[in-house]
């Protein structure tokens, strides 16, 4: 989990460790990981990190030293970070056998780190930036104890102030790009839902956002976390306003519709229908296809499914939709619109509306009773399911309508035994 957004969930840090056995490492090491003594002045500090990266350069370690004496930040921390990707192999090497590396590696990073915070605000974007690079190498999933250098891009973060949010974007793509990569993107999913909500305050441009969470959504898909790519997709579409150029969304439209159709129950077809970008959808071509499909799953029953698919039978393997797949979830859909249609509804209506045999109406009742989507009994002597409530698939004009009549009804019948409550009264008077 990302430093500044401690919770009661577990920390990546630690589902790291629990996952591949790595170290535990604090949240921010100290410079005594490296270096022995107490340390008073910064540049002294600089000027033993400078002897431990390059003991051997004496023209580095006299730039260091003037660096350090002018406060030309930027410069030293140039400086160390062409020197990262070097030593963290070194360190990093399987082959290495020194057991006090990773302490190494955290007390490296923690100077650097210190170093960043010093550069002119203008410039730490771009200093954030090259020393997260320095850490991922120029081949990220090819690189040397990934999970280490994963810790150290989350250290890395930690450590950027909370204001400075394009600092904190560059980073956090990077983290996501390289877990993506190194096929870790798993662990750190228990808080890239509270990390986006943060993003909303980094000051990012419209561009930069979309960017960001269709980064987020396809490292989720190849990670096999659909329900969370399908979030961030939605969160990506939902950007676009009328107006905005949306072809280059269209594809990751069309991929939410296909997701949504094949959870209907769990996604909402209808509240994915009001967002811009999916409306745009049914301009023509492939889109549109996916747009009824849509539309009918959001609205429908399964005769209208049935007259889709009879006109255009190759849609569903386009899309990479299953018929039978389909055909059932749109039969708990039809079921959901009876429901909203009658609070009494006969088995032979569901049979026929489901095209379904009747011996077979209680099973898909109790299927859409335990998925939660109809709260209903069932009269059997009478043949007829008996709603107390439902999911409401679409709330337009007719539903509002139906809701004030039975407001008005709940009235009149609290006046009806108001009245009846003061006749007996005064009666026994």
């Amino acid at each position: 989990m990302l430093r500044s957004l401690v919770g009661s969930e577990m920390c990546i840090r630690d589902s790291i460790n629990a996952e591949y056995g790595v170290r535990s490492i604090p949240a921010m090491a100290t410079c005594a990981d490296i270096f022995s003594g107490e340390w008073e002045e910064e540049e002294e500090l600089a000027a033993s990190l400078a002897q431990f990266l390059a003991a051997d350069d004496q023209k580095f370690q006299e730039e260091v030293q003037a660096l350090c004496t002018k406060g030309q930040w930027s410069g030293l921390l140039q400086l160390f970070v062409a020197k990262v990707p070097v030593v963290l192999e070194t360190l990093l090497s399987p082959e290495n056998e020194d057991e006090n590396a990773a302490s190494t590696v955290d007390g490296i990073f923690s100077v650097l780190f210190n170093i960043c915070q010093k550069v002119p605000a203008a410039e730490r974007t771009q200093h954030w930036s090259s020393l997260v690079a320095s850490v991922v190498g120029k081949e990220g999933s090819s690189a040397s104890s990934p999970q280490t250098r994963l810790q150290i891009l989350l250290d890395a973060f930690n450590a950027i102030p909370s204001n400075a949010g394009k600092a904190l974007h560059s980073v956090f793509c990077a983290i996501v790009d390289f877990a993506a990569a190194n096929e870790t993107v798993d662990l750190l999913t228990p808080q890239l839902e509270h990390v986006v909500r943060r993003s909303e305050s980094w000051g990012l441009a419209a561009k930069e956002r979309r960017e960001m969470l269709m980064k987020l959504a396809r490292a989720l898909k190849g990670a096999g976390n659909v329900e969370l790519a399908f979030t961030m997709i939605v969160k990506f579409l939902s950007l676009f306003s009328d107006g905005d150029q949306m072809e280059a969304a269209l594809p990751l439209a069309v991929e939410a519709a296909v997701l949504a159709i094949q959870d209907p129950v769990g996604h909402d077809c209808a509240q994915l229908l009001r967002l811009p970008v999916i409306g745009a959808l049914s301009k023509g071509g492939k889109e549109a296809q996916a747009h009824r499909l849509l539309e009918i799953f959001g609205t429908d029953k399964l005769s209208a499914y049935q007259e889709f698919v009879k006109a255009n039978g190759s849609t569903l393997a386009e899309l990479g939709l299953d018929h039978q797949e389909c055909v059932n979830n749109m039969r708990l859909l039809s079921l959901v619109k009876l429901a909203t249609e009658s609070s009494e509804i006969p088995y032979s209506v569901i049979a026929e509306t489901l095209q379904i045999e009747k011996d077979a109406v209680e099973a898909w009742v109790i299927r859409a009773n335990r998925v939660g989507l109809v709260k209903s009994r069932m009269d059997q002597l009478r043949e007829l399911v008996v709603v107390t409530r439902t999911k409401i698939r679409v709330f337009n004009n007719n539903d509002w309508f139906m809701l004030a009549n039975q407001v008005k009804s709940w009235k009149e019948s609290l006046v009806g035994l108001q009245t009846m409550i003061r006749e007996s009264q005064e009666a026994t008077e």
